[in-house]
Protein backbone atom coordinates (compact mmCIF):
# COMPACT_ATOMS: atom_id res chain seq x y z
CA UNK A 1 0.00 0.00 0.00
CA UNK A 2 1.41 3.49 -1.21
CA UNK A 3 2.20 6.03 1.56
CA UNK A 4 0.58 9.42 1.29
CA UNK A 5 3.99 10.51 0.68
CA UNK A 6 4.20 8.23 -2.06
CA UNK A 7 0.83 9.25 -3.75
CA UNK A 8 1.57 12.91 -3.21
CA UNK A 9 4.93 12.30 -4.84
CA UNK A 10 3.69 10.42 -7.98
CA UNK A 11 0.84 12.85 -8.88
CA UNK A 12 3.48 16.10 -8.56
CA UNK A 13 5.87 13.99 -10.77
CA UNK A 14 2.75 13.96 -13.21
CA UNK A 15 1.65 17.36 -12.93
CA UNK A 16 5.08 18.66 -13.58
CA UNK A 17 5.26 16.31 -16.30
CA UNK A 18 1.93 18.24 -17.93
CA UNK A 19 3.02 21.47 -17.05
CA UNK A 20 6.54 21.00 -18.63
CA UNK A 21 4.50 18.88 -21.79
CA UNK A 22 2.17 21.53 -22.96
CA UNK A 23 4.56 23.59 -25.55
CA UNK A 24 5.17 21.20 -28.40
CA UNK A 25 8.71 21.66 -30.29
CA UNK A 26 7.78 21.19 -34.04
CA UNK A 27 10.14 19.84 -36.78
CA UNK A 28 11.47 23.02 -37.46
CA UNK A 29 12.98 25.48 -38.98
CA UNK A 30 15.21 25.37 -35.93
CA UNK A 31 17.58 27.54 -38.04
CA UNK A 32 19.54 30.34 -36.91
CA UNK A 33 17.96 33.65 -36.22
CA UNK A 34 13.99 33.11 -36.67
CA UNK A 35 12.90 36.76 -37.52
CA UNK A 36 8.59 36.52 -38.01
CA UNK A 37 6.01 33.89 -38.45
CA UNK A 38 2.68 34.55 -40.59
CA UNK A 39 -0.51 32.65 -40.59
CA UNK A 40 -2.67 32.59 -43.99
CA UNK A 41 -5.59 29.97 -42.32
CA UNK A 42 -4.44 27.13 -40.96
CA UNK A 43 -0.76 27.23 -42.84
CA UNK A 44 2.17 28.98 -40.76
CA UNK A 45 4.91 30.51 -42.91
CA UNK A 46 8.49 31.37 -41.11
CA UNK A 47 11.13 33.86 -42.23
CA UNK A 48 14.54 33.08 -41.22
CA UNK A 49 17.79 34.07 -41.32
CA UNK A 50 18.31 31.42 -44.14
CA UNK A 51 15.17 31.25 -45.86
CA UNK A 52 11.34 31.17 -45.88
CA UNK A 53 9.41 27.88 -44.29
CA UNK A 54 6.47 26.26 -44.66
CA UNK A 55 4.59 23.76 -42.49
CA UNK A 56 0.55 22.70 -43.20
CA UNK A 57 0.00 20.32 -40.34
CA UNK A 58 0.96 22.28 -37.62
CA UNK A 59 4.49 22.02 -37.35
CA UNK A 60 4.94 18.16 -38.02
CA UNK A 61 6.62 19.39 -41.11
CA UNK A 62 8.15 22.32 -42.41
CA UNK A 63 9.13 23.21 -46.19
CA UNK A 64 12.23 25.64 -47.46
CA UNK A 65 10.74 27.69 -49.76
CA UNK A 66 13.74 29.15 -50.91
CA UNK A 67 12.76 28.28 -54.95
CA UNK A 68 13.38 32.08 -57.24
CA UNK A 69 14.80 33.76 -54.16
CA UNK A 70 18.79 34.98 -55.05
CA UNK A 71 21.61 34.23 -52.46
CA UNK A 72 22.55 31.31 -50.77
CA UNK A 73 21.11 32.43 -47.68
CA UNK A 74 18.24 34.85 -48.04
CA UNK A 75 17.34 36.99 -44.78
CA UNK A 76 13.06 36.90 -45.16
CA UNK A 77 12.14 39.28 -43.06
CA UNK A 78 8.31 39.52 -43.37
CA UNK A 79 4.85 38.08 -45.42
CA UNK A 80 1.96 39.24 -46.49
CA UNK A 81 -0.78 38.32 -48.90
CA UNK A 82 -3.05 40.17 -51.11
CA UNK A 83 -5.28 39.38 -54.08
CA UNK A 84 -4.21 35.85 -54.47
CA UNK A 85 -0.13 36.82 -54.42
CA UNK A 86 1.98 36.02 -51.57
CA UNK A 87 4.41 38.75 -51.27
CA UNK A 88 7.78 38.38 -49.26
CA UNK A 89 10.03 40.66 -47.84
CA UNK A 90 14.11 39.89 -48.12
CA UNK A 91 17.18 42.24 -46.86
CA UNK A 92 19.58 42.46 -49.89
CA UNK A 93 18.00 40.84 -52.59
CA UNK A 94 14.47 43.34 -52.38
CA UNK A 95 10.60 42.00 -52.90
CA UNK A 96 9.21 38.62 -54.07
CA UNK A 97 5.78 37.50 -55.07
CA UNK A 98 4.33 33.78 -55.62
CA UNK A 99 1.28 32.89 -56.90
CA UNK A 100 1.62 29.14 -55.79
CA UNK A 101 1.60 29.39 -51.57
CA UNK A 102 5.67 30.44 -52.17
CA UNK A 103 6.55 26.95 -54.02
CA UNK A 104 8.16 29.34 -56.68
CA UNK A 105 9.18 32.99 -56.06
CA UNK A 106 9.52 35.76 -58.55
CA UNK A 107 11.20 39.08 -57.68
CA UNK A 108 9.52 42.80 -58.18
CA UNK A 109 11.84 44.28 -60.06
CA UNK A 110 10.10 48.14 -60.37
CA UNK A 111 11.53 49.66 -57.54
CA UNK A 112 12.76 47.36 -55.08
CA UNK A 113 15.93 45.32 -57.19
CA UNK A 114 19.18 44.85 -55.05
CA UNK A 115 17.65 46.69 -52.14
CA UNK A 116 16.10 45.71 -48.62
CA UNK A 117 12.32 45.12 -48.00
CA UNK A 118 11.44 44.63 -44.26
CA UNK A 119 8.19 44.65 -43.53
CA UNK A 120 4.76 44.25 -45.21
CA UNK A 121 0.78 44.76 -45.30
CA UNK A 122 -1.81 44.21 -47.59
CA UNK A 123 -5.69 45.13 -47.90
CA UNK A 124 -6.37 45.91 -51.29
CA UNK A 125 -3.18 47.83 -51.01
CA UNK A 126 0.15 46.13 -50.88
CA UNK A 127 2.99 47.97 -48.75
CA UNK A 128 6.22 47.76 -48.24
CA UNK A 129 8.89 49.36 -47.05
CA UNK A 130 12.17 49.56 -49.12
CA UNK A 131 15.29 49.82 -47.19
CA UNK A 132 15.89 48.19 -43.19
CA UNK A 133 17.54 50.52 -41.25
CA UNK A 134 16.39 53.53 -42.70
CA UNK A 135 12.99 52.97 -44.90
CA UNK A 136 10.85 54.12 -47.14
CA UNK A 137 7.23 53.26 -47.85
CA UNK A 138 5.49 52.27 -50.62
CA UNK A 139 2.09 51.48 -52.02
CA UNK A 140 0.58 49.61 -54.61
CA UNK A 141 -3.04 49.52 -56.06
CA UNK A 142 -2.19 46.93 -58.59
CA UNK A 143 -0.95 44.17 -56.64
CA UNK A 144 2.89 45.55 -57.49
CA UNK A 145 2.39 46.47 -61.02
CA UNK A 146 3.05 50.26 -60.17
CA UNK A 147 4.72 51.76 -56.80
CA UNK A 148 3.74 54.69 -55.20
CA UNK A 149 6.11 56.83 -53.27
CA UNK A 150 5.04 58.21 -49.79
CA UNK A 151 6.76 61.21 -48.30
CA UNK A 152 8.59 59.51 -45.08
CA UNK A 153 11.84 57.95 -44.13
CA UNK A 154 11.38 55.76 -40.85
CA UNK A 155 14.26 54.80 -38.48
CA UNK A 156 13.64 50.72 -38.50
CA UNK A 157 10.24 50.04 -39.31
CA UNK A 158 8.88 46.95 -37.27
CA UNK A 159 5.19 46.78 -38.45
CA UNK A 160 2.48 47.76 -40.53
CA UNK A 161 -1.32 47.35 -39.95
CA UNK A 162 -4.22 48.07 -41.90
CA UNK A 163 -7.62 49.57 -41.08
CA UNK A 164 -10.05 50.45 -44.04
CA UNK A 165 -8.71 53.36 -45.75
CA UNK A 166 -5.93 53.74 -42.69
CA UNK A 167 -2.37 52.25 -42.77
CA UNK A 168 0.07 52.55 -39.03
CA UNK A 169 3.44 51.77 -39.31
CA UNK A 170 5.18 51.49 -35.48
CA UNK A 171 9.07 52.15 -35.84
CA UNK A 172 12.13 53.17 -33.88
CA UNK A 173 10.54 56.61 -34.20
CA UNK A 174 7.48 56.17 -33.00
CA UNK A 175 3.85 55.30 -34.59
CA UNK A 176 2.88 57.28 -37.45
CA UNK A 177 -0.45 56.98 -39.86
CA UNK A 178 -2.14 57.88 -43.15
CA UNK A 179 -4.67 57.44 -45.43
CA UNK A 180 -4.16 54.51 -47.83
CA UNK A 181 -2.34 56.01 -50.84
CA UNK A 182 -1.57 59.18 -49.33
CA UNK A 183 1.80 60.64 -49.64
CA UNK A 184 1.61 62.53 -46.20
CA UNK A 185 2.29 60.80 -42.73
CA UNK A 186 0.99 62.28 -39.11
CA UNK A 187 3.36 60.81 -35.95
CA UNK A 188 0.90 60.31 -32.82
CA UNK A 189 2.88 58.63 -29.84
CA UNK A 190 0.90 61.30 -27.78
CA UNK A 191 2.22 60.71 -24.39
CA UNK A 192 4.67 58.08 -24.78
CA UNK A 193 8.05 59.23 -24.16
CA UNK A 194 11.16 57.83 -24.07
CA UNK A 195 11.71 54.30 -24.83
CA UNK A 196 8.40 54.13 -24.49
CA UNK A 197 7.87 55.18 -28.39
CA UNK A 198 10.76 52.97 -30.02
CA UNK A 199 8.10 50.23 -30.96
CA UNK A 200 8.78 46.47 -31.95
CA UNK A 201 5.73 45.58 -33.11
CA UNK A 202 2.33 47.31 -33.86
CA UNK A 203 -1.50 45.37 -34.11
CA UNK A 204 -4.76 46.58 -35.21
CA UNK A 205 -7.90 44.76 -33.96
CA UNK A 206 -11.44 46.03 -32.90
CA UNK A 207 -11.03 50.01 -33.15
CA UNK A 208 -7.63 49.32 -30.90
CA UNK A 209 -3.86 49.45 -31.70
CA UNK A 210 -1.56 47.64 -29.70
CA UNK A 211 2.10 48.66 -29.36
CA UNK A 212 4.89 46.30 -27.97
CA UNK A 213 7.26 48.99 -27.15
CA UNK A 214 11.26 48.80 -25.41
CA UNK A 215 8.69 50.06 -21.84
CA UNK A 216 6.18 48.27 -21.95
CA UNK A 217 2.75 47.40 -23.73
CA UNK A 218 0.18 50.00 -24.73
CA UNK A 219 -2.58 50.81 -26.65
CA UNK A 220 -4.64 53.71 -27.66
CA UNK A 221 -8.14 54.20 -29.09
CA UNK A 222 -7.64 57.35 -30.89
CA UNK A 223 -4.80 56.56 -33.67
CA UNK A 224 -2.23 57.54 -30.81
CA UNK A 225 -3.61 60.72 -29.50
CA UNK A 226 -3.41 59.06 -25.75
CA UNK A 227 -2.12 55.73 -24.85
CA UNK A 228 -2.93 53.62 -22.16
CA UNK A 229 -0.36 51.10 -20.43
CA UNK A 230 -1.74 47.73 -20.26
CA UNK A 231 0.71 46.18 -17.70
CA UNK A 232 1.87 48.73 -15.35
CA UNK A 233 3.97 45.43 -13.82
CA UNK A 234 5.98 45.21 -17.37
CA UNK A 235 6.56 48.86 -17.69
CA UNK A 236 10.29 48.23 -17.73
CA UNK A 237 10.14 45.29 -20.01
CA UNK A 238 11.33 45.32 -23.66
CA UNK A 239 8.39 43.57 -25.18
CA UNK A 240 9.67 42.14 -28.30
CA UNK A 241 6.38 40.73 -30.04
CA UNK A 242 2.41 41.05 -29.50
CA UNK A 243 -0.40 38.85 -31.17
CA UNK A 244 -3.97 39.28 -31.18
CA UNK A 245 -6.94 37.07 -31.12
CA UNK A 246 -10.38 39.15 -29.79
CA UNK A 247 -10.08 39.77 -26.36
CA UNK A 248 -6.75 37.46 -26.14
CA UNK A 249 -3.52 38.95 -26.25
CA UNK A 250 -0.13 37.14 -26.53
CA UNK A 251 3.63 38.98 -25.86
CA UNK A 252 7.02 37.42 -25.69
CA UNK A 253 10.22 39.48 -24.35
CA UNK A 254 13.80 38.34 -23.91
CA UNK A 255 12.95 36.11 -21.04
CA UNK A 256 9.32 35.59 -20.96
CA UNK A 257 6.03 34.88 -21.74
CA UNK A 258 2.54 36.69 -20.98
CA UNK A 259 -1.23 36.14 -21.96
CA UNK A 260 -4.29 38.30 -21.36
CA UNK A 261 -7.45 36.94 -22.01
CA UNK A 262 -9.43 40.01 -21.05
CA UNK A 263 -7.85 42.21 -22.82
CA UNK A 264 -4.63 43.08 -21.05
CA UNK A 265 -6.48 44.08 -17.34
CA UNK A 266 -4.64 40.87 -16.17
CA UNK A 267 -1.65 38.89 -17.10
CA UNK A 268 -0.48 35.45 -16.29
CA UNK A 269 2.79 34.33 -17.46
CA UNK A 270 2.81 30.95 -19.54
CA UNK A 271 6.89 30.78 -20.45
CA UNK A 272 7.22 27.25 -18.35
CA UNK A 273 8.04 24.54 -20.91
CA UNK A 274 10.02 27.23 -23.24
CA UNK A 275 13.81 27.03 -23.18
CA UNK A 276 15.30 29.50 -20.87
CA UNK A 277 17.33 32.62 -21.70
CA UNK A 278 16.09 32.87 -25.47
CA UNK A 279 13.62 36.17 -27.02
CA UNK A 280 10.12 35.26 -28.12
CA UNK A 281 10.80 36.50 -31.52
CA UNK A 282 7.48 36.38 -33.27
CA UNK A 283 3.91 34.68 -32.45
CA UNK A 284 1.28 33.47 -34.76
CA UNK A 285 -1.74 31.31 -34.53
CA UNK A 286 -4.22 28.99 -36.30
CA UNK A 287 -7.39 27.70 -35.42
CA UNK A 288 -5.80 25.37 -33.35
CA UNK A 289 -2.58 26.24 -31.98
CA UNK A 290 -0.65 29.68 -30.91
CA UNK A 291 3.17 29.28 -32.33
CA UNK A 292 6.06 30.98 -31.14
CA UNK A 293 9.20 31.38 -32.75
CA UNK A 294 12.04 32.27 -30.66
CA UNK A 295 15.03 34.43 -31.37
CA UNK A 296 17.24 30.72 -32.85
CA UNK A 297 14.77 30.11 -35.29
CA UNK A 298 13.47 26.86 -33.36
CA UNK A 299 9.02 27.06 -33.47
CA UNK A 300 6.81 25.64 -30.59
CA UNK A 301 3.02 25.14 -30.70
CA UNK A 302 -0.03 25.14 -28.00
CA UNK A 303 -3.11 24.24 -28.28
CA UNK A 304 -5.17 27.39 -28.11
CA UNK A 305 -7.60 25.03 -25.52
CA UNK A 306 -5.09 25.21 -23.24
CA UNK A 307 -6.00 28.91 -22.36
CA UNK A 308 -9.98 28.11 -23.09
CA UNK A 309 -9.82 30.13 -26.53
CA UNK A 310 -11.90 28.35 -29.24
CA UNK A 311 -10.46 29.49 -32.62
CA UNK A 312 -12.76 28.69 -35.88
CA UNK A 313 -12.99 25.16 -36.65
CA UNK A 314 -13.40 23.35 -39.90
CA UNK A 315 -16.76 21.66 -40.25
CA UNK A 316 -16.13 20.44 -44.05
CA UNK A 317 -13.58 21.19 -46.76
CA UNK A 318 -15.90 20.35 -49.59
CA UNK A 319 -16.20 23.77 -51.71
CA UNK A 320 -19.35 25.42 -51.37
CA UNK A 321 -21.29 27.22 -54.54
CA UNK A 322 -20.81 30.91 -52.49
CA UNK A 323 -20.51 32.67 -49.36
CA UNK A 324 -22.91 32.33 -46.75
CA UNK A 325 -24.00 33.39 -43.09
CA UNK A 326 -26.04 31.80 -41.25
CA UNK A 327 -28.40 32.40 -37.93
CA UNK A 328 -25.96 31.94 -35.15
CA UNK A 329 -27.61 29.31 -32.34
CA UNK A 330 -28.79 28.97 -30.02
CA UNK A 331 -30.20 32.81 -30.37
CA UNK A 332 -30.88 34.18 -27.80
CA UNK A 333 -28.37 33.31 -25.81
CA UNK A 334 -25.91 33.46 -22.93
CA UNK A 335 -23.28 33.78 -22.70
CA UNK A 336 -22.30 32.35 -26.11
CA UNK A 337 -23.37 31.06 -29.52
CA UNK A 338 -22.26 29.36 -32.70
CA UNK A 339 -21.85 31.30 -35.74
CA UNK A 340 -21.64 29.28 -39.12
CA UNK A 341 -20.50 30.31 -42.56
CA UNK A 342 -18.68 29.20 -46.01
CA UNK A 343 -16.06 30.18 -47.55
CA UNK A 344 -16.20 29.77 -51.75
CA UNK A 345 -12.90 30.31 -52.64
CA UNK A 346 -9.11 31.80 -50.92
CA UNK A 347 -9.27 35.24 -49.88
CA UNK A 348 -9.56 37.39 -46.89
CA UNK A 349 -12.83 36.59 -44.34
CA UNK A 350 -13.49 38.86 -41.69
CA UNK A 351 -16.36 38.42 -38.94
CA UNK A 352 -17.02 41.42 -36.76
CA UNK A 353 -19.28 41.87 -33.64
CA UNK A 354 -21.17 45.35 -33.51
CA UNK A 355 -23.63 47.29 -30.64
CA UNK A 356 -26.89 48.46 -31.17
CA UNK A 357 -24.98 51.74 -32.00
CA UNK A 358 -23.03 50.10 -34.55
CA UNK A 359 -19.68 50.39 -32.48
CA UNK A 360 -17.16 47.58 -32.84
CA UNK A 361 -17.05 45.40 -30.06
CA UNK A 362 -15.07 42.23 -31.60
CA UNK A 363 -13.36 40.38 -34.26
CA UNK A 364 -13.94 37.09 -34.43
CA UNK A 365 -12.09 36.23 -37.93
CA UNK A 366 -9.92 38.52 -39.74
CA UNK A 367 -7.78 36.08 -41.64
CA UNK A 368 -6.83 34.21 -45.51
CA UNK A 369 -9.02 30.99 -45.64
CA UNK A 370 -9.31 28.01 -47.67
CA UNK A 371 -12.47 27.28 -49.19
CA UNK A 372 -14.83 25.33 -46.60
CA UNK A 373 -17.11 25.71 -43.81
CA UNK A 374 -16.83 27.05 -40.68
CA UNK A 375 -17.92 27.58 -37.24
CA UNK A 376 -17.03 30.04 -34.92
CA UNK A 377 -17.93 30.49 -31.45
CA UNK A 378 -18.45 34.28 -29.32
CA UNK A 379 -18.53 34.71 -26.16
CA UNK A 380 -20.91 37.54 -24.68
CA UNK A 381 -19.96 36.87 -20.67
CA UNK A 382 -18.50 40.87 -20.70
CA UNK A 383 -21.15 42.42 -22.68
CA UNK A 384 -24.36 43.29 -21.03
CA UNK A 385 -27.75 41.99 -22.43
CA UNK A 386 -29.05 43.56 -25.32
CA UNK A 387 -28.96 43.49 -29.15
CA UNK A 388 -25.79 43.00 -31.01
CA UNK A 389 -25.33 42.24 -34.99
CA UNK A 390 -22.45 40.44 -36.72
CA UNK A 391 -21.26 41.06 -39.97
CA UNK A 392 -19.38 38.90 -42.64
CA UNK A 393 -16.94 40.64 -44.88
CA UNK A 394 -15.03 38.60 -48.18
CA UNK A 395 -14.24 40.55 -51.18
CA UNK A 396 -17.52 41.89 -52.11
CA UNK A 397 -19.90 40.04 -50.26
CA UNK A 398 -20.88 41.61 -47.06
CA UNK A 399 -23.75 40.21 -44.82
CA UNK A 400 -24.96 41.42 -41.23
CA UNK A 401 -27.45 39.20 -38.90
CA UNK A 402 -28.91 40.38 -35.71
CA UNK A 403 -28.78 38.17 -32.26
CA UNK A 404 -29.80 38.63 -28.79
CA UNK A 405 -27.61 38.38 -25.82
CA UNK A 406 -30.19 37.31 -22.77
CA UNK A 407 -28.70 37.30 -19.32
Amino acid sequence: MKTTKQILTVFFLILTNTIYSQWTLTTGPGTPNGNTLYAIGETIYAGTNSGAYRTTNNGDNWSLLNNGITGSTPIVNDFSYDDQKLWCATTWSGLYFSTNNGDIWIQEYSQFIDASASVLASNGFTISTKGTTAANIYFSTNSGLNWIFTNILLNSPKKIEVNGSFVYVGSYNGFYWSVLGGTSWTESNGNLTGDQVKMNMIKYNSNKIYAATYNGIWSTTNTGVNWINLNLSLSNENIKTLSVLDQNIFIGTSDNMYLSTNDGTNWTSIYQGLPTSTTIRSIAYNSHYVFVMLNTGIVYRRPLSDFGIIGIQTISSEVPEKFTLSQNYPNPFNPTTHINFSVPKYGLVKITIYDINGREISTLANEEMQPGSYKVDFDGSNLSSGIYYYTLTAEEFVETKKMMLVK
